[in-house]
């Protein structure tokens, strides 16, 4: 078997493992299928992903940004770096990464809802509401969006 296979075989156990909330067991996992193929963008995102279950963010943070190194077209791993940085309450950082997958998949609902909301907490009011327009315009009738939007109109408002 190669180094690749072994590798999938690994980051496959530690994903069930993840599946059960295993997460340090998974993490030892993922930990052996990066060094087993380092080039391999998913096996660092998912370390990343178990990492942040592990709440140790920062760390999660080198592993999205590694993943993204080795594949800067993947939204969603630009996305989840936003979630990332929200969580640690660096909301520039956050809206920029969350812009950056916005603007690779335009027709994801989810990614224009969290820019709307860290564009909330950097008070960017117009600009929240344009995003959750764009977010209501791809999938009306949420109500999370719904409630986020009124709360934005209520600043806009003061």
């Amino acid at each position: 078997m190669s180094k690749y296979d072994d590798a999938v075989k690994l980051s496959n156990h530690a994903i069930s493992l993840c599946d059960n909330a295993l997460y340090d067991e998974a993490l030892k996992c993922f930990d052996e299928a990066v060094k087993l193929c380092p080039d391999k963008d998913s096996f660092w995102f998912n370390k990343g992903l178990t990492l942040s279950n592990l709440y140790r963010v920062d760390e999660a943070v080198l592993c999205v940004k590694k993943a993204l190194e080795l594949d800067p077209s993947d939204a969603a791993y630009w996305n989840f770096l936003g979630l990332l940085y929200f969580r640690l309450k660096d909301y520039d950082n956050s809206e920029k990464n969350i812009s950056c997958a916005a603007n690779l998949d335009p027709n994801n609902v989810n990614f224009w809802f969290n820019l709307a909301k860290v564009e909330f907490k950097l008070n960017k009011y117009r600009l929240a509401l344009e995003h959750i327009n764009t977010a209501l315009a791809l999938g009306p009738d949420n109500e999370l969006f719904i409630n986020l939007k009124k709360e934005i109109s209520d600043k806009l408002t003061l």
